[in-house]
């Protein structure tokens, strides 16, 4: 498989997993709520509200023809329902309609904080979830996993407790797109077979075409192609059997099918397929899907040794990418990609490394860590093609190094995954420790036997028969040392973070669950600690300096807490605190943090650099439900950390939480 090839099919799973997402509710043109899940929500709508139902569920899997069902008035006032229920589906549809292709973000973030308004204002359960919901999905697109987790964890608890079903599924759906970023694949599959359990229950046949999908797509990350061919053929049948036209759905799965077939080396199949997503690119209004539909044909074209096609429609992609109005750069970095190909292959060095360089210089401004690595791999070979050893071995060698570091996650992640099966097992392990003493025990018995015996057969006879069951003993012994040892470092492993030597996330979920069963003396504070132009450090300096800072704020934040403290590294340059203290106390702990990091300039191996924080802070007056409102203390303190940042940084602000609010 070559670079391109491996950067179309990492590119192409995060489209399709972005699209796949997106797509709350699959309807086509003719909505009509007959998921089980949904006839609660339309039996509680009158007539006029019935249009912003179907409004709303066909903005979900094609925006642009949910346009065509917006109230057409010049007058904004006129055009705004008046019942509450159609004002939410309204605003919920805009703004998914906005949240798709290359919409206006700044529009988006003006219907989520008129839908929170909205929420406050009428107190709806389900619109306060479906709120918490949206910010989670962009703080997936911005690549907060750690928070989005956190919120989506929230809201399915909280959908499952109250009722709605489809909600429900759709955060377990987003908790397994997470999964498949981090790597950690079974627990993916976990949630999307949850989410498609609760889909098929409900009735919606587009979700559980899209989950299998989904699955398909993991099995294609893993390179799994008869599992993945497998998962993608069921959802090829269900899409037949439900009858109904989907443009955009049936164009993934062509996408997504051409590259299973390329995996299995089957190039008529694979040619059929990227047919028909061509065919099908030019029905929808996807800038996502013609693009990969684009690429996916330029490759094949490639593959088979017609260059004159594959540059043809790297062209296209190229064209079409540049001339949409407001294009996502991401975008046309994978035309970039696909052109610096397949001038490559034609020999046109020239124009190979003016693409290639253009991809790479948009990659690193996304901070896209796998996709400038695989670039790194077109580079070299472009040099390389051009004789310029020198400068293709440098670009070999940041490949190889980046590749190093992917690998190390990975191999990180399978070390948690390893730590979780140890954990699972360890009544097993106990009782095979009982066991060995068992044998101990035994094996005593038997010595005492022994000695009697060697008694009377002679000096000689007792010195043999005592070494053997000496080295026997020893050797159970050994076993049972080298078990304790690898237990307590693994343990201390998977509770450490390996660059800062801070607690992890894993030691502080463990922390919860002990304290929940023990009493408090003092309330708690709990504040979410982010590192002031962090990416700007990276961008500029370099990872290597990147690192060095976080190891320094580390080892600052050490400084400044007490020794009963609880200082853990949340992900990147996020940091969370947990403090036992009294209320009059909060002030004095987080000023004391920001000096002690901002007091004196962090030496670093290239300069010295002033670095400063930002955090959010809540504190609860109820330590003995801490573990209970945690993922709210989480959340309240990150929202009081953005209004930090948008304030200007360096510096601190508090949040409430909601059920102290209620407290009387």
């Amino acid at each position: 498989m070559s670079s391109f090839q491996r950067l179309f099919s990492f590119s192409l799973k995060t489209i399709l997993l972005f699209i796949f997402l997106n797509c709350s509710y699959s309807v086509s043109a003719t909505v009509d709520a007959n998921s089980t899940c949904l006839k609660d929500l339309s039996k509680k709508l009158d007539a006029s509200e019935q249009q912003y139902l179907n409004f709303y569920l066909l903005s979900q899997i094609d925006p642009s023809a949910a346009i065509k069902l917006l109230p057409q008035s010049n007058d904004a006032v006129k055009a705004m329902p008046a019942s509450l229920m159609a004002k939410a589906l309204l605003l919920l549809g805009k703004l998914r309609i906005e949240q798709s292709g290359n919409g206006n973000r700044e529009l988006a973030n003006q219907y989520l904080e008129a839908l929170d308004k909205l929420a406050a204002q009428s107190r709806s359960r389900w619109l306060k979830l479906e709120v918490e919901y949206r910010e989670a999905t962009i703080l997936v697109d911005e690549n907060e996993f750690a928070l989005a987790q956190v919120k989506l964890k929230s809201v399915r608890d909280a959908a499952l407790k109250q009722g709605h079903r489809h909600l429900y599924a759709r955060s377990l759906k987003w908790l397994g797109n997470i999964d498949v970023d981090l790597g950690a694949y079974e627990s993916a599959l976990t949630n999307y077979e949850r989410a498609y359990q609760t889909f098929e229950q409900c009735g919606d046949q587009q979700q559980l075409i899209l989950i299998l999908s989904n699955i398909a797509s993991l099995y294609i990350n893993m390179e799994e192609w008869h599992q993945a061919d497998s998962y993608i053929s069921r959802a090829f049948d269900r899409y037949d059997k439900e009858g109904s036209v989907h443009p955009i759905i049936e164009s993934v799965l062509h996408i997504n099918a051409a590259e299973i077939e390329q995996g299995l080396d089957n190039i008529q199949r694979r040619k059929m397929h990227v047919d028909r997503a061509i065919e099908l690119s030019d029905k929808v209004s996807s800038l996502r899907v013609q693009l990969n539909a684009l690429v996916n044909l330029s490759s094949y074209y490639l593959d088979t040794g017609n260059e004159e096609a594959a540059l043809k429609a790297a062209n296209q992609c190229f064209e079409l990418a540049s001339g949409y109005s407001g294009g996502n750069e991401l975008n046309i970095a994978l035309c970039h990609e696909s052109l610096a190909d397949n001038y490559l292959s034609s020999g046109w060095q020239e124009l190979a490394l003016e693409h290639g360089l253009t991809a790479l210089s948009i990659y690193e401004a996304e901070n896209d860590v796998l996709r400038k690595s695989r670039t790194y791999l077109t580079l070299a070979k472009i040099y390389e093609s051009k004789g310029q050893f020198e400068t293709a071995l440098a670009f070999y060698k940041r490949f190889s190094e980046d590749n190093k570091k992917f690998l190390f996650d990975i191999r990180q992640k399978e070390l948690y995954a390893l730590q979780e099966r140890f954990d699972a097992n360890v009544n097993e392990k106990e009782i095979q420790l009982l066991k060995k003493e068992k044998e101990l025990v035994e094996l005593r018995l038997a010595e005492k036997k022994a000695s009697e015996d060697i008694l009377r057969l002679g000096t000689g006879l007792i010195i043999i028969v005592l070494y053997v069951m000496y080295r026997r003993y020893r050797m159970v012994t050994k076993r049972k040392r080298l078990l304790e040892k690898f237990n307590a470092e693994l343990l201390t492993q998977t509770n450490q973070d390996a660059l800062t030597g801070l607690h992890n996330r894993r030691f502080l979920e463990q922390w919860l669950n002990r304290q929940s069963k023990t009493s408090f003396q003092y309330g708690y504070l709990v504040s979410v600690i982010d590192i002031d132009h962090f990416k700007k450090i990276n961008d500029e300096l370099g990872h290597q300096v990147g690192d060095e800072v976080l190891v320094e704020i580390a080892n600052r934040l050490r400084k400044a807490v007490r020794k009963n403290d609880i200082v853990v590294r949340w992900g990147g340059e996020e940091f969370v605190l947990v403090m036992a203290c009294q209320p009059e106390e909060c002030d004095a702990c987080l000023t004391r943090i920001l000096d002690c990091v901002r007091s004196k300039d962090f030496e670093l191996s290239c300069t010295d650099l002033p670095v400063t924080i930002s955090m959010g802070a809540v504190y609860t007056n109820e330590p003995s439900q801490l573990s209970l409102y945690w993922s709210e203390m989480l959340v309240r303190a990150d929202k009081a950390l953005y209004e930090v940042k948008r304030s200007g940084r360096n510096g601190y602000q508090f949040s409430e939480l909601e059920h102290e609010k209620r407290t009387p």
